[in-house]
């Protein structure tokens, strides 16, 4: 088995309305093929749900192989390659490591079938699965599988989120139509209590992080989903007519005291506040009153829109000259930095997701352009007694999971590690607009 390339599948069955369950339908945890300028290869394909954390078989199997090939002198890099959405993902770099596979042994890939595949449509395998999955004779499945092999391999930062209440405070996510948080989800959210009682919670970060308006689209959302796709997405147009006009999330000068960053040495520089009384005064403030805060990992949030690169509008008011190249940066995947972006509209929001959504991936210019943090990023919120708007509710979302905070006191954003993924640079999106190359390191 040394001559043979072994690429490892993980599906998660559900994910696309279970069209990703055609690989589990074949029964065959191992399938062999022969694939044009790659010799023989053997696909490992797994149910990504089954087992228990950190020795689910599957990812047992691409350790155990990785040792094995590592005793025989190989410095092979195993492609792994996960049949989901964005969460499976993140769901799939969490095993690795809890597993204890050596991350500079694999590099991950994904065969995107969720709803905003914004991870998959910045490697560059598009916003919607492969047609003909399998074939006849395996026929689709080794020319997917050519496609793999031919991907470049990219570095990619992983984050986590650490979110503090105050201890009057509270998270809440959305169960059955209603928001609630229950034992079960203290678990599932690594929800936690510190001595004093203040409740925490810590999660790892694939694609971005944001405050506001779309935090509370999202949970409204989630409380009157519906079974149809059309039906969702009337309930989504109506949630954001709301939202923007009725029951508006709090602005972000009207719950935040400040954004800090932390530098490796652990000097701690405050970059923006939003009120004069704040610290320093020489401490620049935002521009307007935004109504959404969003931390990028990725070019790419609700379904490709890419805010960074299409604006050099800053939103933040800044007096030094040096403060305008901000203007003028790009974004870079595996960096270890993330871009932070502001909107002052409900309105510019919802219509640069309407552009991206239409396949205009490239044509947002509402964002403005607030930072990009070298270092641990702090959001500092406003005192239990200041923040009143909303009886204390923030909005916010990690990776498209959606909850809300009240009486939050304070965010962090930290680096957590770096991995390998795999860039498909062939596949071009869809749409009026293709998203520019210059995001991604080499």
């Amino acid at each position: 088995m040394a001559d043979v390339k072994d690429v490892f599948l993980f599906v998660n069955p559900t994910s696309g309305g279970n069209m990703a369950s055609a690989y589990t339908k074949l029964e065959k945890e191992e399938v062999d093929l022969k694939i044009d300028d790659h010799g023989d290869v053997r696909i490992h394909i797994f149910d990504i749900r089954k087992g228990s954390r950190g020795e689910k078989p599957g990812f047992v199997k691409l350790k155990n192989r990785i040792e094995e090939l590592k005793a025989n002198g190989s410095v092979a890099v195993i492609r792994v390659m996960v049949a989901g959405g964005d969460g499976t993902v993140m769901w799939s770099f969490s095993e690795l490591q809890d597993t204890g596979v050596p991350p500079d042994k694999v590099c991950v890939g994904v065969i995107p079938f969720g709803t905003g595949n914004d991870f998959s449509r910045t490697m560059g395998w598009g916003g919607k699965p492969p047609g003909n999955l399998v074939g006849q004779d395996m026929k689709g499945l080794k020319g997917h599988c050519k496609n793999w092999l031919d991907a470049l391999q990219q570095p990619f930062d992983l984050w986590e989120v650490e979110v503090t209440v105050c201890k009057e405070g509270s998270l809440k996510f959305v169960d059955d139509h209603k928001k609630c948080l229950t034992d079960g989800m203290k678990k599932q959210h690594n929800i936690t209590y510190c001595d004093q009682g203040i409740m925490t919670m810590k999660k790892p970060m694939c694609n971005y992080f944001s405050i506001g308006y779309d935090g509370r689209v999202g949970l409204g959302f989630e409380k009157n989903r519906t079974k149809s796709q059309t039906g969702n997405l009337i309930v989504y147009f109506k949630e954001g007519f709301k939202k923007a006009f009725f029951k508006k999330a709090p602005t972000i000068n009207k719950t935040l005291k400040d954004i800090q960053i932390q530098s490796e040495n652990g000097e701690i520089e405050t970059i923006v506040k939003t009120q004069q009384k704040y610290g320093d005064e020489n401490v620049p403030l935002f521009r307007g009153d935004p109504v959404d805060l969003v931390f990028l990992n990725i070019p790419s949030i609700g379904k490709g829109a890419n805010v960074w690169a299409k604006t050099s509008t800053l939103g933040v008011q800044y007096k030094t000259p040096e403060k305008m190249e901000l203007a003028k940066d790009f974004q870079v995947v595996g960096d270890k930095q993330l871009t932070v972006c502001s909107y002052t509209s409900c309105v510019s929001f919802a219509n640069d997701l309407s552009k991206s959504t239409m396949g205009c991936h490239a044509c947002v210019t509402g964002g403005k352009r607030v930072t990009q943090t070298k270092g641990e990023a702090i959001v500092n919120f406003q005192s239990k007694e200041d923040i009143k708007a909303d009886n204390g509710r923030v909005y916010m979302q990690i990776d498209g999971e959606f909850f809300v905070t009240e009486f939050p006191n304070s965010v962090k954003l930290r680096y957590l590690r770096q991995v390998k993924v795999l860039r498909n640079e062939h596949a071009k999106e869809p749409g009026c607009c293709a998203a520019p190359k210059h995001f991604c390191k080499e």
